[in-house]
Parts: structure tokens; C-alpha cells; sequence
């Protein structure tokens, strides 16, 4: 199979990145230009024949960004609700201004559901319940998110020495059903059991923007995100 004339020719084939019944998924580098490839070699059967095919359609292209109908400028901060429901940045969800760290936020929400095989956080109704279901998943509400949050939301959380707590009206039966749906979502740490992809995902994830890594630090860490895109969840 490695031995395959096109892919020998053409790839250099450095690590596995993906496994299946019926064919293997290598992390290469291309020889001519010396780009990162993905390369789907198909496992050879009883009859000894090599069945390795480096077609286009094997290869991880590059990603690109289809939907730019919200886009503003990367030196502007923004108001208002933006990005999806399920991978939206508490400070959108707050009413609090936004950058491109909005962005870093969803992104570790992608490469959790990579790794996992399934969505981070599931689509919530309300402020309380999303703030719940962020809580399981990542950490506490930080008090310095919350105090600013509090110019705006003044009877959302109560602040105490130096902690933050979620204020939960119990206004009818189906929003507490909701809530508790949040509250029962498995933390981050349940989920996801490579280490360095775990920090890389908590570092995207920082429900302080503050605290979030920038986009610059998240390229910077490109060799770290690999190991993150494929996860053996993802068996053909």
C-alpha cells in the first residue's frame, strides 16, 4: 500500500492520522511544493494487490469561508447578536461588544465537535440557559465577564466575594426543563481525552475574551491543531 508508485512519487507520508476497516488516513507532505497534505490509502485485499489511490478527491484541500454576508473589518468590534446559535461567544450572548475572538471561540467549538463527533453545546432559547450550558461544558462565569455584564443585565448574576453565580428564575415548566437540559451536557474535560488537544481546546474556549488565545496565537499553534481535525470517533 505505502509502497504505491503515485504516492511514493509525489507524498511523503509522515504519520497516521485516520483509521478505518477499509482504508488508512496518513498526514504527508508533498514533495514538490512541500504542502500538508491528507492522503486516503485504501487497505490492499487477500490477493496482495495495492488498491492506494492519491486522487484529488482523497486530498484535503483548502478550507475556505463561503458565507461572508456578516463580515466586518478585523480592526472592528461589533454589537448586536452574531454567529450561530450553538457556537456563538458568551460576550454576543451578553449584549458586551465583540472582536475577531468571536471567531477563535467558534473555532474551538469545530474542533471539539471534530474530535468528538458530535456538536459542543446544543442550541438554547435564553440567556440563562446558554449561560448554563457553558458553565458545565467549559467553567464558571468569570466575575470579570459578569461585572460587566451586570451594566447591562443587572439581576442576571449575583457577585460575591470574588464569585460569580447565575441568577435562575423559575418562570414556568418548560424553561426549567430547558435549564436542566443545559446543566446535564458533559463537560469539555469528559469529552475530549488527547491532553494537548483538551488545552488547546480550553484556550480557545475562555468564556473572557481577555483570556482567549488571539487568531495570531491560534495559527501559531497549526502543528497542534492537526492532531485535533481526526479522532478514531470517526471510523468509516
Amino acid at each position: 500500500m505505502i509502497g504505491h508508485p503515485e504516492v511514493n512519487e509525489q507524498y511523503r507520508l509522515e504519520e497516521v492520522v485516520g483509521r478505518g476497516q477499509s482504508a488508512m488516513v496518513y498526514r504527508a507532505v508533498t514533495k514538490r511544493t512541500g504542502e500538508v497534505v491528507a492522503v486516503k490509502c485504501y487497505v490492499g485485499g487477500q490477493s496482495g494487490q495495492d488498491e492506494a489511490e492519491a486522487e484529488a478527491e482523497f486530498v484535503c484541500l483548502d478550507i475556505v469561508i463561503i458565507d461572508l454576508s456578516t463580515c466586518v473589518s478585523r480592526r472592528q468590534s461589533g454589537w448586536g447578536m452574531a454567529g450561530t446559535n450553538a457556537y456563538r461567544a458568551p460576550e454576543v450572548t451578553l449584549g458586551l461588544g465583540w472582536n475577531a475572538k468571536i471567531d477563535v471561540f467558534a473555532a474551538g467549538c469545530l474542533l471539539a465537535e471534530l474530535q468528538t463527533g458530535r456538536p459542543l453545546f446544543i442550541p438554547s432559547s435564553s440567556v440563562v440557559e446558554r449561560l448554563l450550558g457553558l458553565e458545565r461544558v467549559l467553567e464558571r462565569v468569570p466575575t470579570s465577564l459578569a461585572g460587566r455584564a451586570r451594566r447591562r443585565l443587572p439581576h442576571l448574576f449575583n457577585i460575591r466575594e470574588g464569585t460569580s453565580s447565575i441568577v435562575v428564575a423559575r418562570k414556568n415548566v418548560c424553561e426549567m426543563v430547558r435549564q436542566h437540559r443545559a446543566m446535564r451536557q458533559p463537560p469539555l474535560a469528559a469529552l475530549i481525552e488527547d491532553e494537548q488537544c483538551l488545552r488547546l481546546c480550553q484556550s480557545m474556549l475562555r468564556l473572557d475574551p481577555v483570556r482567549r488565545v488571539s487568531l495570531r496565537q491560534v495559527v501559531g499553534l497549526v502543528s497542534s491543531l492537526w492532531g485535533c481535525v481526526y479522532s478514531e470517533r470517526w471510523k468509516e
